[in-house]
């Protein structure tokens, strides 16, 4: 009698890790290959002095992108097609991964040994700087922010909701979100 009312809890609790596990996976994979490109991006201008410009037009396509899954995401989920939208991101990754697969080459370098000191040194000297001090403590507090995107979402589909504010409206105010976004890449 004892198992049969805790099956349920743990199947749930093992359900949730499990799920937590696998989108694990795809947050490390983003991690990935955003500090990738950013690498990218940082050989390819700094020679030629135009590393900001370059962080710009990234940003401005990423925020160009957010213009289109806000509208799309936020009408499929009025919608409850969730699975829809599941599907054409898998396609989508899917199709990334192909594309970087054929047609991205990487020349080839002579290999450079590490210069260890220089590292340490390098690594040293932004551990003790106030500025590296101070952008880790205000990246903290804006990404633990308790009025994170998750609190927000639930607040307007849900608290909201009686004033018309569904999935809908609010991918339209994360697509407006983008629009400002991209504002900024241009002026800069």
């Amino acid at each position: 009698h004892r198992d049969l009312h805790s099956f349920p809890t743990r199947r749930s609790s093992d359900l949730r890790l499990f799920l937590m596990l696998t989108l694990m996976v795809p947050t490390f994979a983003v991690t990935f290959a955003d500090v990738v490109l950013d690498a990218l991006i940082i050989e390819t201008g700094q020679p030629r002095g135009i590393t900001a410009r370059l962080q710009s037009v990234r940003w401005g396509a990423s925020y160009a992108a957010t213009i289109l899954t806000g509208q799309l995401g936020g009408k499929l989920c009025q919608q409850h097609h969730e699975a829809w939208a599941f599907l054409l991101c898998g396609v989508l990754a899917t199709a990334a991964l192909v594309f970087t697969v054929l047609f991205v080459r990487e020349p080839r370098v002579m290999a450079v040994e590490d210069d260890l000191p220089t590292i340490r040194s390098t690594f040293s000297q932004a551990v003790r700087s106030p500025t590296v001090w101070w952008v880790g403590a205000f990246l903290f507090v804006w990404h633990f922010n308790p009025f994170t995107q998750s609190v927000l979402y639930l607040h307007m589909t849900e608290t909201l909701a009686s004033r018309g504010m569904n999935d809908s409206f609010y991918g339209d105010t994360i697509s407006m979100l983008a629009v400002g976004s991209i504002a900024a890449c241009v002026t800069y």
